[in-house]
């Protein structure tokens, strides 16, 4: 442990600075953000490669462009520091005596008349929550660019694409512009779904294959924006188990 302190090569503090980076593309408004100068936060980019042994961003007189290695790292980064945030929330809501939130993006097509369906039993039931309510386009809700970029980027385990199921499986994704190349390729679907609950990777499977795995609790469906006519589920790994304040809110809605 101390040879491993003594030789980091970033804290949380400068991947989320090199997170705003190339966020925004720009140094300039990473420092505005920040509260930090131009040449402060481009020093500490400069420390963070210099550890690292590896160049993460091309800096030029417009733009700031990123190498590979940066977009690994920034996606990482994204992951990462989600996690920490969430992991903070959940230490003050449970044991500092935070108030309990709920974030929930809303389209903005929806009616007026539906609002309240959303939260009316809940109010009621659990009126000492929170909620921050954002308003959307609804293509922005449903594409969650984070999670599909995510996904794209897991260890894929598929149906071997010499079956039927798995030709129309791969079909349906190079309509979506999905180019997945798979760790594996598996002949059949309990295997898939077992290796899935081992953290070996996530996959397609289908939900009626699921009937039978009810009580493995590392396995969690994941819903997606365009669904396979054969009705494919993706599951991962499950990491935590839902807060029950979230869970009572899901129980809630009335539609």
């Amino acid at each position: 442990m101390n040879r491993f302190l003594s030789t980091v090569p970033f804290d949380l503090y400068e991947l989320a600075l090199f997170h705003l980076v190339v966020k925004h593309r720009s140094f300039t408004k990473a420092a505005e953000i920040a509260g930090l100068t131009q040449s402060a936060i481009t020093r500490q980019m400069q420390g963070v490669e210099n550890s690292l042994g590896i160049q993460l961003l091309e800096r030029t007189t417009r733009n700031v462009r990123v190498t590979p290695a940066g977009e690994f790292l920034y996606h990482e980064a994204a992951r990462l520091l989600g996690d920490v945030d969430q992991s903070l929330n959940h230490l003050t809501q449970e044991f500092a005596g935070a108030r309990k939130e709920i974030r929930v993006d809303v389209s903005r097509t929806i009616g007026l008349a539906y609002l309240p369906g959303f939260f009316h039993a809940n109010l009621r039931r659990l009126p000492q929550l929170g909620y921050r309510v954002t308003c959307q386009p609804s293509d922005e809700i449903s594409k969650a660019k984070t999670r599909m970029e995510w996904l794209k980027k897991q260890n894929w385990l598929l149906i071997e694409e010499r079956s039927n199921t798995g030709q129309q499986l791969r079909a349906w994704m190079k309509r979506l512009g999905w180019r997945i190349e798979p760790t594996m390729q598996l002949d059949n679907f309990d295997l898939i779904i077992n290796l899935v609950s081992l953290g070996m990777g996530i996959s397609f499977v289908p939900i009626r294959a699921l009937a039978l795995y009810n009580q493995k609790q590392k396995l969690i469906r994941v819903p997606l924006p365009t669904r396979f006519s054969r009705e494919l589920v993706v599951v991962i790994r499950k990491h935590r188990k839902l807060p029950v304040h979230i869970e009572q809110f899901i129980a809630n809605v009335l539609f």
